[in-house]
């Protein structure tokens, strides 16, 4: 079922619990209903569990990452064929317990300025089962987002995380990564950009080149590796590594815990709420505004209640005085900064300005799909110009379909597809609904 928001008055926090709900369900994935506590992950002795070695679609088995999960990662997609997967798992650098995937393009030589990509899913499941389990919290840090020395940089692209923490030092270079989202032009993740700068080996203490995320109450993610380079180089042979820490050590050293995060619209401007559980040298904390969800500019700075160091919960508010006559959609996200100068950044709330209207339903089914997918309209969109278009995880248009009088039910052919996750995107010419979905083989 996909809900189109109303042009009303209205406030939506952009965050991992809301908005992404990882059901990947196949011969091999079932719906999951248990929650583990937060532990450390260690992933070892990888085994294919099905598909093609290194293809789109291949899912790989990680045994006993604790004591009660296996951890299966899907190859979800690649920017062209020219990007290889050289090992799941590399073993022979970096640290036994992480996860860590080696991608080369075009054997290791680029010609030309290039950017490639290769695009995972992470799933948790009960041990030898395919039974997904949500963990409550855990940590994924990307270690080693570097250089070849010359052309060449890194990134590393994560999904719908929670929080991310950067060392005040840090090299790397951010942009958000968007997508519609229930008729919402909202954020769904960063991308990391390295330098180009090369860090012998994989050291987490080389913290200018390594990003830390936050993940609760889900049963797997999405992370895509990637490279660009300026020019022709070699050098295209790019290691990665991600370490699964337990929550209370990547909590230990970021400056907040925060426990809510919300934006409502009010009768002078637009009010804004957080509570901190706990605060360990805390400087302030920066409201950040965007009007476009891409550009975002300090809107005030609120200082902490005390000295920075708390162990109790701490409720803040701030009312930024924006006008409520206008309709359209303002951003806000909360930037929490260390003593140190480094920081993390909250979830993004989206507070829509506008008129009160009904929020019809569409439907889209079924997922997953295997041949075709159907798409049932309300009526009032009815006997009018009604759109279909499905895309993939790249932003790619894959399938279009248009009708000028749409029935109740529109279908689509997806059968051609390759396995993998898409998004569907209806469209009447003034509303927008999408809903992901999982095409199966």
């Amino acid at each position: 079922m996909i809900r189109l928001y109303p042009n009303s008055l209205m406030a939506k926090c952009i965050s991992l619990p809301s908005l992404f709900k990882f059901v990947l369900v196949s011969t091999f994935f079932t719906a999951f209903s248990i929650t583990a506590s937060s532990q450390v992950l260690s992933f070892n002795n990888p085994v294919l569990q099905s598909g093609g070695a290194g293809q789109d679609g291949a899912i790989y088995r990680f045994p006993n990452v604790n004591d009660t999960l296996d951890a299966l990662v899907v190859i979800n997609g690649r920017s062209s064929s020219n990007v290889t997967l050289v090992t799941i798992d590399d073993t022979n650098a970096g640290y036994n317990t992480a996860f860590q995937p080696v991608v080369t393009f075009n054997n290791g030589t680029v010609t030309s300025a290039t950017d490639w990509w290769m695009d995972f899913s992470i799933i948790y499941v009960k041990t030898n089962t395919s039974q997904a389990v949500a963990i409550k919290s855990f940590s994924a840090s990307a270690l080693d987002i570097d250089g070849n020395g010359t052309r060449i940089s890194e990134y590393v692209s994560f999904y719908y995380m929670q929080t991310y923490s950067l060392a005040a030092n840090t090299q790397m270079t951010l942009s958000n990564l968007f997508e519609f989202i229930n008729g919402l032009f909202g954020l769904i993740g960063e991308k990391f950009v390295g330098p180009s700068t090369n860090y012998a080996g994989i050291d987490s203490a080389n913290t200018n080149v390594m990003v830390s995320t936050l993940y609760s109450n889900i049963s797997g993610f999405r992370v895509r590796t990637g490279a660009q380079s300026t020019s022709a180089s070699t050098g295209a042979t790019r290691d990665y590594s991600f370490n699964f820490a337990s929550n209370a050590a990547a909590a230990s050293s970021l400056p907040v815990q925060l426990i809510s995060w919300n934006a409502t619209v009010a009768p002078k401007g637009v009010a804004l709420s957080w509570s901190a559980a706990k605060e360990i040298n805390v400087s302030n904390y920066v409201i950040e505004r965007s009007l476009d969800g891409v550009e975002y500019k300090d809107a005030a700075m609120i200082f902490t209640a005390g000295d920075g160091n708390s162990s109790q919960r701490i409720d803040y508010s701030y009312t930024d005085k924006m006008t409520t006559s206008a309709q359209g959609l303002i951003y806000y996200r909360l930037r929490m900064v260390d003593a140190d100068g480094s920081f993390k950044r909250s979830a993004v709330c989206v507070v829509r300005l506008g008129k009160n209207a009904e929020t019809p339903v569409v439907n889209v089914y079924p997922n997953p799909a295997v041949n075709t997918v159907m798409v049932t309209v309300p009526a009032a969109w009815q006997n009018k110009p009604v759109s279909v278009e499905v895309y993939n995880s790249n932003g790619q248009m894959m399938r279009h379909i248009s009708n000028a009088s749409a029935g109740q039910t529109e279908m689509i052919d997806v059968k051609n597809l390759t396995a993998g996750m898409y998004i569907v995107r209806v469209s009447n010419g003034t509303q927008t609904a999408t809903q992901q979905i999982f095409k199966a083989k």
